[in-house]
């Protein structure tokens, strides 16, 4: 079983109106995340849910080191 861990992102992030699909899309360029919603607050939401579920698997899959240290964070022990 998994333990309980905790830890922070401070990540920029961005948000666009796209006029083809009319929704707006967010993005987290450091983890190449991607989501969308029909405002721009919602978008905001959407891609803090996103890389924080990102995050959650990739932990949980054992993987969470190497994808940071790919996306160029320094990971301490």
């Amino acid at each position: 079983m998994l333990e309980d861990v905790s830890f922070t992102f401070n990540l920029v992030c961005g948000a666009w109106f796209d006029e083809e699909a009319h929704v707006w899309v967010s993005y987290c360029p450091r983890l190449n995340i991607y989501s969308q919603a029909e405002t721009e607050e919602e978008a905001g939401t959407a891609i803090q849910e996103s890389v924080s579920l990102y995050a959650k698997v990739c932990y949980e899959r054992g993987l969470l080191n190497e994808v940071l240290q790919k996306a160029g964070f320094k990971v301490k022990p």
